[in-house]
């Protein structure tokens, strides 16, 4: 059973699996990160058979639910940063280290 989401970038509908409820996905479309709600949708389960006649099947319509709305997850950014720090502190330590090996060894 899939969980029916929008992606907050693009607004498109995404299909989840179950599994990934309560988790984060990536848009198939723009490629954002999504979170996922732990709620399902209406199992497969508990739909009703599907009537004799058209008439019966308008009576028979469940009320459709909203399609939750995913938030993008910010922790790529921050990783990002993070790693961009650390290779600037490891340019910087180079570039002191070559700075010394050339003034101490004349």
């Amino acid at each position: 059973m899939a969980i029916k989401v929008r992606c907050q970038r693009c607004r498109r509908k995404i299909s989840i699996d179950e599994g990934f409820a309560g988790g984060n996905c990536r848009c198939p479309y723009c490629k954002a990160i999504t979170m996922v709600s732990g709620r399902s949708a209406v199992s497969r389960a508990t739909r009703p058979d599907r009537p004799d006649t058209p008439t019966a099947a308008v009576s028979q319509v469940p009320p459709v639910e909203a399609v939750p709305l995913a938030k993008p997850v910010r922790v790529q950014g921050i990783i990002t940063l993070v790693l961009s720090v650390f290779v600037l502190l490891l340019l910087l330590l180079l570039v002191v280290g070559v700075f010394l090996v050339v003034k101490f060894s004349n």
